[in-house]
């Protein structure tokens, strides 16, 4: 309440629960803060179920024309509530009204252990021998290992990544760059 001005905007559903739709802004707009959405459920817990931010566009960071953060929470084994995924995306760029760059970074968090006891072995490093003919012989394999599949447009940067990779002309540059950064040839 010190930093931030929150107002109800409207319910919505968020994963098949009703959520209140709260709108955030910092208080001072020439503060280095968020503002975005809060969704809280409706349900006797009030969690955060998603957060959906970004900068205030008055914030001046360098080569930085916007940063947005989307997460979404849901209760793990009846105990807690744990982030499920978490998206960051950053546009890159000398100013805002130049062409730049779009990093986008998601991650989906599954398979969460809780009040578990934890083997001493855990801690001792990694015994296990991985065999990477595995990996190597089945080419389908990380399609099967992925919770959320590739879009199409993810699948076509691959193919893109791909077919650059053997152009002469490009591995001769990518090894210089390596050189110049690196001090390292292979």
């Amino acid at each position: 309440p010190l930093l931030y001005r929150y107002y109800i905007i409207d319910t919505s559903l968020v994963n098949n629960v009703s959520c209140y739709k709260m709108f955030f802004e910092p208080r001072n707009p020439a503060d280095f803060l968020f503002h975005g959405f809060l969704f809280i459920a409706l349900d006797s817990s009030y969690a955060i179920r998603k957060i959906d931010m970004s900068f205030n566009k008055k914030i001046n960071i360098d080569w930085v024309n916007d940063v947005r953060i989307v997460q979404e929470f849901d209760k793990v084994h009846e105990k807690a509530w744990m982030i499920t995924k978490d998206e960051v995306s950053v546009d890159f760029g000398l100013s805002p009204n130049m062409m730049g760059m779009r990093g986008q970074k998601i991650a989906y968090y599954n398979n969460y252990s809780i009040n578990e006891p934890i083997a001493d072995s855990v801690f001792k490093g990694m015994d296990v021998t991985v065999d990477l003919n595995e990996y190597n012989n089945n080419p389908n394999y990380l399609e099967s290992v992925r919770t959320t599949p590739l879009s199409d447009s993810e699948k076509q940067l691959y193919i893109i990544v791909d077919s650059a990779k053997q152009v002469p002309s490009f591995k001769r540059k990518m090894g210089l760059v390596m050189l110049l950064s690196t001090s390292y040839l292979n």
